[in-house]
Order: structure tokens, then sequence, then C-alpha cells
């Protein structure tokens, strides 16, 4: 229940963006986005957010496992809900702007 309202607040500010998927959670202190529409590398997405607009996500792609050269987590990337309400949703604006602009 705590983070219900921190969830809201992040996900609501990713509805227009068609780059980002929001993956349903029903619970728990994580968000999980999906970052197929843009090339799914969830690695390069983080650290070029990161550099360039200030916002720390975490790649997917360390939480799969890579068989034959391909990890299956690899264009998910996770969010930790535990920023307070503002913080969360000037993430979420960051995020749609950098992914908007990569797909320019």
């Amino acid at each position: 229940q705590r983070y219900v309202s921190k969830r809201e607040a992040f996900t609501s500010q990713l509805r227009e963006c068609r780059q980002i998927g929001v993956i349903p959670a029903d619970g728990g202190m994580f968000q999980y986005l999906d970052l197929k529409k843009i090339g799914g590398n969830s690695e390069r997405f983080c650290n070029q957010l990161y550099h360039q607009y200030s916002v720390g996500l975490i790649p997917g792609k360390i939480f799969g496992r890579e068989t034959c050269g391909w990890n299956s987590q690899d264009h998910y990337v996770r969010v930790s809900l535990v920023h307070d309400e503002d913080d969360l949703k000037e993430a979420a604006r960051r995020s749609t702007l950098f992914a908007q602009e990569i797909c320019k």
C-alpha cells in the first residue's frame, strides 16, 4: 500500500509516452518499464539517461541470464519507488523527454 501513490505519480507521467511501456505491477517498491519500442538496450538507455538527464534507473539486463548471446531482460528497466512523489514525477518526465529524443 505504501507505494501505490508513488507508483501512480510515476506512471501517470509516462502515459503519453508511446516509446516506453509500463509493466503492470501488483505492489512492492519497484516499477518495471519496457523499452522494446526504442530498441531495448537497457544498459545503454540507463547510462545515457543518467548522463544526459541525471535520472538513475536500473538496467533489466542484470536480472536476466544470457543465453546464446541474448538476454531476455535486456529490454526492461527497473525503477525504485523510494523517492518522494515530486521526484518520481520529474524522473518520469525526464525519461519521457529522453525516449522521445532518441526516437527522432
